[in-house]
């Protein structure tokens, strides 16, 4: 079976238990001598590592890896900093924002969002069509099609993050603050409808991807109490 690492924990000396993702959910399994370099085991000491696994279950409370072939690592493009630090944020967002009873429904997203950093450089589309995902199974699915309040499809004015989406120039007062421009507007109502990581690269520039990201930052930080630190490594 696929599976995608992590998180590691060492397990006595030279063990580690890794905590992974699969299409079935959460998978928790011991690696036997992942921190002895001499060992083959050795290569999957890289959260976000994929690979096709068999386990065999034995005397311990997990199943312990049998035998496994990389898919993919992120140690692949190491000398390529845009690549290393996508990966952080993905890593991250999947720790801290997927809860164990997602991981089957997000598994295909990290999937291929790693198969596609793998291979090409929409670093920062990949980044915002995952959060956008991870929002949608947490809850979090903003209205990007319409007016939030009314349902109108003309006339859209604002995007505002506390009211859940797009508002029309009528629905639109002095108590309600637009968090996005009108480029950004564009990006985010692309990011939430797209259905693969293929979307129109004109529309996802860098200087606007790693804004959104940015404002994506302050909302996750506001609503799951928790930070998403490696976004602060991108060039505003």
């Amino acid at each position: 079976m696929k599976i995608i690492i992590l998180s590691i924990n060492q397990y006595k000396e030279k063990d580690a238990i890794i905590s992974s993702m699969s299409s079935t959910g959460k998978l928790t399994f011991i690696v036997k001598a992942l921190y002895d370099p001499k060992s083959r085991n050795s290569q999957l000491n890289s959260p976000l590592t994929i690979i096709d696994a068999e386990f065999v279950e034995g005397e311990y409370q997990y199943p312990v890896l049998k035998r496994f072939m990389v898919v993919s690592s992120p140690m692949k493009n190491s000398n390529d900093y845009e690549y290393l630090s996508s990966i952080l944020i993905l890593g991250e967002i999947s720790n801290k924002l997927v809860q164990e009873e997602d991981y089957s429904s997000i598994y295909e997203w990290l999937y291929n969002g790693l198969e596609k950093l793998d291979k090409t450089k929409t670093y920062y589309s990949v980044l915002l069509i995952y959060i956008a995902n991870v929002l949608k199974v947490s809850g979090y699915e903003f209205e990007v099609n319409k007016c939030v309040m009314c349902g109108s499809k003309k006339s859209i004015a604002a995007f505002s993050f506390d009211d859940g989406g797009f508002l029309c120039t009528s629905c639109l007062n002095e108590d309600v603050k637009s968090h996005l421009n009108k480029k950004e507007m564009i990006l985010i109502r692309e990011i939430f409808n797209t259905t693969s990581y293929n979307i129109n690269e004109e529309i996802c520039k860098k200087d606007d991807a790693i804004s959104l990201l940015f404002k994506f930052y302050t909302f996750i930080s506001d609503s799951f109490s928790t930070k998403i630190n490696n976004i602060l490594m991108l060039n505003k």
